[in-house]
């Protein structure tokens, strides 16, 4: 088989055409290499802004990465939005642990002035540029009381979940809150059995978990 003889013009080297294929095929190997490589670097971030309703970007916002399994959620890193409202998490160390889904894991932010916000279910695919829109908050208030109508103090309230929307109309915008998440979160009734929770968003549903001496294992689900 004869193969065409070229000669470069700036040189005067000479490349026959079965030169050129190889350096084809060995160019598109190596830039395919790079790209899975990109990619797999990839998979290791959790990436997005922190941004407020209208969105506009918020900058020095505390951000939580979640891992949300329904029994026992916890924090796996926290970190700071950037002058940009930017933030970024390595989930390397995390990512091939026993047990963790990241399907069910939650990026949470808040800040003092813009309020709280969280985007959940990081798939492979929804890992990068995750948008954390951040709500409006309030001093959340109520009363605890028995079946007799009698306060009930000292007991222990602290949420275990969010929604956004109604009872009856959550879907899957949730996020799951553990215990050590916000220590301000956790209060106790007073001898009227009124409590008072900062900083929780203004609207939406909370789960909370109630611990008190009388009172086992309940969970209420409110507006």
């Amino acid at each position: 088989m004869n193969f065409i003889c070229l000669l470069c013009r700036n040189c005067g080297s000479k490349w026959n055409l079965l030169s050129i294929l190889l350096m084809l095929v060995l160019s598109c190997f190596t830039i395919g290499t790079a790209t899975a490589q990109s990619g797999a670097a990839n998979t290791k971030l959790v990436s997005g802004s922190v941004q407020t309703s209208e969105g506009t970007p918020v900058a020095g916002a505390d951000v939580w990465l979640v891992f949300g399994l329904w029994e026992a959620p916890k924090v796996l890193a926290k970190v700071k939005s950037n002058s940009e409202g930017r933030f970024e998490f390595d989930i390397s160390e995390h990512q091939e642990s026993p047990g963790v889904n990241y399907f069910d894991a939650s990026v949470v932010a808040q800040h003092k002035n813009h309020g709280l916000g969280w985007f959940f279910s990081l798939g492979p695919d929804r890992r990068r540029d995750i948008p954390v829109k951040l709500q409006a908050t309030t001093e959340f208030q109520g009363q605890l009381v028995d079946a007799a109508d009698q306060p009930i103090a000292n007991a222990t309230i602290y949420p275990t979940n969010l929604w956004r929307g109604s009872v009856g109309n959550v879907g899957q915008k949730h996020t799951r809150i553990p215990k050590d998440f916000a220590p301000r979160w956790q209060v106790q009734t007073d001898e009227k059995g009124v409590f008072s929770i900062p900083g929780f968003p203004a609207a939406g549903v909370a789960g909370l978990s109630i611990e008190h001496t009388t009172i086992k294992n309940l969970n209420v689900r409110l507006n």
